[in-house]
């Protein structure tokens, strides 16, 4: 029979066992952090290791370490001041800061001594039967011309001309001003011929829904009479609205030839209403 305070030794021992062991748990594992080896020693028994682990076990008691695991802070484990002091600061002083790549400025488009930064441009020409006055049309083709050919050939451009109806128009849509492109516009400027009336309006209008333009330059010669509305020509105020109407952020510069009193006033108001600039074009 065995005897009874034998019994309770036992007791007394594994109860022993237990406590030591739920002391360890607490100590490291309710801190989240991996910590295999201590829980080994501490416990004074000779647990089976973690065959997945292959970290070399301790050889002393200041290895295993005696202080208690840093509590978390915010969720994140603390990490003691002796790591702290190992890890050396990293100074941002002379480091240069990044910055963006500074854009390359938009090419400048001359005409008629006007220089616009644009990277998109359309030039709208009056070809109505007053353009024949002072070979106004031939001036105006030449002016054109050089301007074309001066192109960057990363600007995109189109023309049009306009008489009682709007057209003929170059292409309908922006082209890269590469060589190819040069000629032909070179070639249909050289073909203009004037002829109708003046529907300043309807062209300008036109050539802001068509396309999608950065800049528009306007050559004129007369006072718009095109279209008729309730059987009367066009005004100037009803021109302004019509062009304003259409616009949405295009730049619209205007070259005045011939224009004077309340036409040339016109011109430079719509100019300025439209964002752009105005120039005398001469006689």
């Amino acid at each position: 029979m065995m005897d009874v305070s034998s019994m309770n030794l036992k007791k007394i021992d594994l109860l022993t066992v237990l406590i030591i062991l739920a002391g360890t748990y607490s100590n490291v594992y309710a801190q989240d952090v991996p910590h295999p080896w201590p829980i080994n020693r501490r416990a004074g028994l000779d647990l089976p290791i973690d065959p997945k682990d292959t970290s070399t076990p301790p050889t002393s008691q200041d290895q295993i370490g005696t202080k208690p695991i840093p509590s978390p802070e915010n969720g994140k484990v603390a990490i003691p001041n002796e790591i702290r002091t190992r890890v050396k600061s990293v100074s941002l002083e002379n480091v240069p800061p990044i910055t963006e790549p500074t854009p390359e400025p938009p090419e400048k488009v001359s005409i008629y001594g006007m220089q616009i930064e644009t990277s998109q441009i359309v030039f709208v020409i009056d070809s109505s039967g007053s353009m024949i006055w002072h070979k106004r049309i031939e001036k105006a083709k030449d002016e054109l011309s050089r301007s074309v050919s001066g192109l960057d050939s990363t600007v995109e451009f189109d023309s049009l001309t306009y008489g009682t109806n709007v057209g003929p128009v170059l292409w309908g849509k922006l082209r890269k001003a590469d060589s190819g492109a040069k000629e032909e516009a070179l070639k249909w400027i050289n073909a203009i011929h004037p002829g109708g009336r003046t529907a300043t309006g309807p062209a300008v209008a036109y050539t802001f829904k068509k396309y999608s333009a950065k800049d528009v330059v306007l050559i004129t010669d007369g006072v718009p009479n095109e279209p008729e509305i309730n059987g009367k020509k066009i005004t100037l105020a009803q021109t302004t609205e019509m062009i304003l109407s259409a616009r949405t952020d295009e730049k619209l510069h205007v070259v005045g030839i011939g224009a004077e009193g309340l036409f040339r006033e016109f011109l430079q108001n719509l100019a300025a209403k439209c964002g752009g600039s105005y120039v005398d074009g001469g006689q």
